[in-house]
């Protein structure tokens, strides 16, 4: 986590705009969309479940980039870098 998240509990930075953002107040903007659009909170295709494998795998995407030194789709060092060869 970067200094800018770990020192405000709850409040992170836009990286694009530099705004605050408050987590709560995108948590209820995000319940409020899904109440508006009929999404349930939990279960398949619930909101809970949605947010929570978008996070993994944005997270497990940034890993591996970082890992392997460049974005996917992008050309790499060496052939075939993201598949194990």
């Amino acid at each position: 986590m970067s200094e800018s998240t770990t020192e405000m509990a709850g409040v992170m930075i836009d990286p694009v705009t530099g705004e605050i953002i408050d987590q709560k107040e995108l948590a209820e903007r995000l319940l409020a969309q899904a109440k508006e659009q009929g999404v349930s909170l939990v279960g398949p295709g619930g909101l809970l479940n949605q947010l929570t494998r978008n996070v993994l795998e944005t997270a497990l995407e940034a890993e591996l980039t970082e890992h392997l030194g460049h974005e996917h789709g992008q050309t790499p060092i060496a052939a075939n870098m993201r598949n194990g060869t």
